[in-house]
This record gives C-alpha cells, structure tokens and sequence, in this order.
C-alpha cells in the first residue's frame, strides 16, 4: 500500500509541476478523457495561484483512476458546453456561515457555490456529478 501511495505521490507531484498559474488567472476548466468536466473560480488570482497545486491534485487523482491517455485536449465546444450549463443553473441565496448569503446552484448536476456579491450573484464554480 505505501509503495502504491508513493507512486501516486510521484504521478501526482509530475501533474503540479506541468501547470501553472498565468497572472490574473483566478480560475480554470479542467478536463479527463477528452471532455471538460470541472470549472474552478476563485476572486483572487493570489488565492487561485495558491490553491492550484491543490485543485490540480485532486483532478489528477482523478486522472490516475480513470485508465486511458489523458493526453488529448477536448475539443473547445466541451469547455463552452461547460461554462454555459454552469452559467444556467439556477443559483440562488443561502445562509452563508459568514455574515449575509452565499449563493448556491440547486442543479443536481453541479456542486459549488460563493458568496454573493453586491449587486447579484457571483456564478459559483461548477462540477459536473
């Protein structure tokens, strides 16, 4: 088990070192097996830069699960699949553990949510279930 743990660490640490944040970047469309099928945003291109390894690392668990070659890139009309289900789902306003509201997508098919800006909402991220 250890030896298999540290396999997975090496596979996983090769995934961190290929990514990077550009500046400005605050978010991400991740993909496995050719299709799209999670979308990251921060409000901070500072916390998103922090974050990425993270994030990076569970997608690539992901990744190491599914058999296959992860090489090829889907094609773009998945990611702007993607962004337009997410931007569609209906968000809506819950207590949020801070002060005020957070909102939140009541879609089956996504989870993820942020705290409501002035104004409107912030569209929360989304992943596909």
């Amino acid at each position: 088990m250890a030896d298999l743990f540290r396999h997975a660490e090496t596979a996983l640490e090769t995934y961190v070192q290929a990514f990077s944040a550009v500046p400005g970047q605050a978010g991400a469309i991740f993909a496995l097996g050719g299709r799209a099928v999670g979308l990251e945003v921060l409000f901070s291109p500072d916390t998103f830069a922090k974050l990425l390894p993270k994030l990076i690392r569970s997608y690539a668990l992901d990744a190491i699960e599914i058999p296959g070659d992860h090489s090829p890139l889907p094609p773009s009309d998945s990611a702007v699949s993607l962004l337009r289900q997410v931007a569609a789902a209906d968000v809506r306003g819950i207590p949020g553990r801070r002060p005020g509201e957070d909102a939140a997508t009541s879609d089956q098919r996504y989870r993820g949510g942020g705290p409501l800006g002035r104004g409107g909402t912030h569209p929360p991220g989304g992943v596909p279930q």
